[in-house]
């Protein structure tokens, strides 16, 4: 659908080449990363592992016991955790996975020991490129988390997005430049030199040019998530251009000043140049708009750009309102209703009629919170 080369998008692209299309940004960060894990060796190695040692325990009732014993004897937690299973379509879970085995890792190993197989899995565990691929995932989740939570929000603004991208893309390029290599796999590093080559009490194979092949590694992984992240958020720059259109800060400004009648210009000429449409009609037109704003402040943003719509003296920014009031930068709420909906039609209820299904959607996304759930 939105391929710039044979999708829908690039077809109408060819006809329209002002088109601006637009993404859901969680699914633009999740395909960003998770080309990393398809098309590194390494990367591939560690997904692999991951999958081995999920499905080790999820298909035995015995190991997630002998787990769970290792756990309570080796760690010291308040809970049993298991192992997280990564599903590619939920929010880059991989680096919930990658995490979970950092963090129970001896209880891994001593569990794997005691079931006596499973010695290549063990391997690899003691393996100081898996392992070290381990935390330089980890480190690489502290950069995009953030952007992660705030793209799943359900609603935020045009300024969020840029800035979050922006500041994920220089910390990536301090990784890159060698200036960084992360505080985790640095902390790993230097608990295997103080601990003759030991991690949490197990022997690791590592040698003098381990070093300096992860701090290579780090560099190339980082490389790869940032040019993924360029190429996905390519549209950033032109879709921040939209941002003049966030009335609470028009309302803000005061008329007479200069930076009112500055305000916007600039994005005004290169939206202008960007839709092909007159310079000149489209700063007038943008100076009447911001005067309505400003004359009509206490109407609220949707009142005012249905009125700004309906004028004569607007009509030269219309197309530039008509795309601002249509951009989406999430999907949440649809993939939301997804989930409950597949929570509310289970096999047990699957002769609900579509009327009760939606009237029950609509109860659970906007009733009064409860710790209610949907089950067999």
């Amino acid at each position: 659908m939105l391929s710039d080369k044979n999708g829908v998008t690039g077809l109408l692209k060819q006809t329209l080449p002002f088109l601006l299309s637009s993404h859901c940004s969680s699914h633009k960060l999740n395909l960003g990363v998770s080309e990393a894990w398809k098309k590194d060796e390494y990367l591939k190695k560690v997904n692999k592992l991951i999958f081995n040692l999920c499905r080790l325990f999820s298909r035995s009732t015995n190991n997630m016991k002998i787990l769970k014993r290792q756990e309570e004897m080796l760690l010291d937690l308040d809970k049993h955790l298991a192992l997280i299973s990564p599903i590619d379509i939920r929010w880059i879970s991989k680096f919930s996975a990658t995490n979970r085995i950092i963090q129970i890792y001896p209880a891994i190993i001593a569990t794997l020991l005691e079931m006596e197989e499973y010695f290549s899995i063990i391997k690899d565990l003691q393996s100081i490129e898996i392992l070290g691929h381990l935390f330089i995932i980890s480190d690489l989740s502290d950069i995009i988390e953030p952007l992660m939570k705030l793209f799943q929000k359900q609603e935020f603004e045009i300024r969020e997005l840029k800035a979050s991208i922006t500041l994920a893309k220089y910390k990536l390029q301090e990784f890159i430049n060698g200036e960084a290599m992360g505080s985790k796999l640095e902390n790993f590093i230097k608990e295997l030199k103080e601990k003759n080559y030991f991690y949490c009490k197990i022997k690791i194979m590592y040698d003098e040019n381990s070093e300096d092949f992860l701090r290579k590694r780090v560099s190339e992984v980082n490389k790869m998530v940032l040019d993924n992240l360029n190429e996905r958020f390519k549209d950033v720059e032109t879709i921040d251009l939209f941002q003049i259109f966030h009335l609470p800060t028009l309302k803000s400004l005061t008329p007479s000043a200069d930076r009112f009648k500055a305000y916007g210009n600039d994005q005004i000429h290169r939206l202008s140049c960007w839709f092909q449409i007159n310079y000149e009609n489209t700063l007038k037109s943008w100076s009447h708009f911001k005067n309505l704003v400003v004359a009509y402040k206490k109407s609220s943003s949707d009142e005012l750009i249905s009125l700004a719509l309906s004028l004569e003296e607007i009509k030269g920014i219309h197309i530039l309102l008509e795309t601002y009031q249509t951009l989406v930068l999430t999907t949440n709420d649809c993939e939301r209703t997804f989930s409950i909906y597949n929570n509310i039609h289970i096999d047990s209820r699957s002769s609900l009629d579509v009327e009760t299904v939606n009237h029950l959607i609509n109860i659970y996304m906007n009733g009064p919170k409860t710790t209610f759930r949907f089950s067999n």
